[in-house]
């Protein structure tokens, strides 16, 4: 059986939703918001709502690594960089590997190489999330840091449960391509993965 895209899941999802739904000629529709016990949509609500998914996954920022859809070396990954552990340049000079005089960016743009500056606020590798987002049809502001990333991504409009698993699995996977970039080009000097 064939892996189906996060718009294919979706559409999936919302039809089992609409299944049991039976509609009434002679009643009014109505909204209603099941995540207050008011049941109406406030924004205050909906903000209260989204802080709290945040804060509870916030307390350990790792629980977003452990995929059990991807291969243990990709949650390896994610743990390292979700606690800022990879080798970049500037946990380099930190442990005094590098000099602080050695080149500071593999993207060429002169910053000091972090994993914050590296995978979101790069000029060549920041790109890539506007375009996963513009792929899945959403727009997001982008946040500093990559924890608050990540989870800012997890929570993206509220779907069900096995959306945000699709959604943690592309951010995993475009994560470990940006790495694997900047890899060919620090080790082999070479531009070819996404160019």
């Amino acid at each position: 059986m064939r892996r189906l895209f996060p718009w294919e899941e979706l559409a999936r999802v919302c039809s089992e939703f609409l299944v049991n739904i039976v509609l009434q000629p002679n009643l009014c529709d109505k909204w209603l918001w099941y995540l207050h016990p008011s049941k109406n949509y406030t924004v205050t609500n909906a903000y209260k709502y989204m802080m709290s998914a945040i804060t509870n996954q916030a307390t350990d920022p790792t629980a977003y690594a452990w995929n059990k859809e991807v291969p243990l070396k990709v949650s390896l990954f994610a743990w390292c960089l979700l606690r800022n552990r990879l080798p970049t340049t500037d946990n380099l000079i930190r442990r005094h590997v590098h000099h602080h005089n050695v080149q500071p960016y593999v993207g060429g743009c002169g910053k000091m190489e972090d994993v914050d500056h590296l995978f979101l606020s790069c000029d060549y590798f920041g790109k890539i999330w506007n375009g996963i987002l513009q792929w899945l049809g959403f727009s997001m502001e982008q946040p500093e840091h990559v924890v608050n990333h990540l989870q800012q991504f997890e929570i993206l409009g509220g779907f069900h449960i096995s959306i945000h698993l699709i959604f943690n699995l592309i951010l995993l996977s475009c994560a470990c391509v940006i790495w694997n970039e900047r890899n060919a080009r620090v080790f082999r000097q070479n531009k070819s993965l996404l160019q």
